[in-house]
């Protein structure tokens, strides 16, 4: 593992049910710049630009110099990363370091005090509408809507995205373990059970950049394997990720790149 070190420091509706209208408020809105999901299964003769909306060349996320300010408190300074197809950069650091605002930073989400973010060479801002088609963002925060169920949510994801080739809402749930919880309201599932809707996203999209924030929160074991299992498989198909957690991240194959944050 290659450390890096950083100076510290509406949605549109869904169709609604017979006499029932959702309301769409922010709850959505923290997650994704467009959402998101692990590639579904292909045919072998398929490539990885068939599989990923992989751009042409060697795709690759550089920051340059970043500088980040949080009131009048300095979180980092003169960071710098690259990530290329195929590779996986976990953010490290105590809470308050600044993790999540970092990710927002690459996500174009938050703006840094100095420096830049190149996607293919190009600023993330320059055309930002073409960066986020080519990236999944998993935010802190779920971004499910407690009133409505998980295909329903699962089904706004449908919306805002380009997915994979017969992208199916029951098999995303199938992966993430709530076929039978799939036609329940999200504000009665578990902490865990939400996490898991967020994370069914994945299996929607085929951006070729995920950036997650603690997508192994709330998730128990079996579910860890199977989203580490999801992360290698995408950048075995020339994916990339960008992630933060907590805990240790198992990737077989992979090697794994760090940036750690401290004080």
């Amino acid at each position: 593992m290659r450390h890096l070190q950083g100076h510290p420091q509406n949605l549109p509706q869904p169709p609604p049910r017979t006499g029932w209208v959702p309301s769409i408020g922010a709850g959505l809105l923290p997650i994704l710049i467009r959402v998101g999901a692990f590639g579904l299964i292909y045919p072998h003769n398929q490539t990885c630009e068939d599989r990923l909306s992989i751009p042409v060349g060697r795709p690759m996320l550089k920051a340059h110099s970043i500088a980040c300010v949080r009131g009048d408190r300095l979180l980092f300074q003169d960071l710098s990363l690259e990530i290329g197809a195929g590779e996986a950069c976990q953010v490290q650091g105590h809470n308050g370091v600044g993790k999540t605002t970092l990710l927002r930073i690459l996500c174009g989400l938050s703006l840094p005090e100095s420096g830049e973010v190149l996607w293919n060479g190009t600023s993330i801002h320059q055309d930002s509408g073409k960066f986020q088609s080519d990236l999944t963002y998993i935010g802190h925060s779920n971004g499910v809507k407690l009133d409505l169920t998980p295909r329903e949510n699962l089904a706004f994801a449908l919306t805002l995205q380009s997915s994979t080739p017969n992208a199916s809402i029951d098999d995303a749930l199938e992966r993430v373990g709530l076929s039978t919880s799939q036609h329940l309201l999200c504000r009665v599932l578990s902490a865990g059970q939400r996490r898991r809707v967020a994370i069914a996203r994945l299996y929607l999209s085929r951006a070729p950049l995920w950036v997650l924030d603690e997508p192994l929160g709330a998730i128990d074991a079996a579910g860890v394997q199977g989203i580490e299992n999801a992360i290698e498989t995408h950048l075995d198909q020339g994916g990339m990720a960008i992630l933060t957690t907590h805990q240790p991240l198992r990737l077989q194959q992979a090697a794994i790149r760090a940036v750690h944050l401290d004080n």
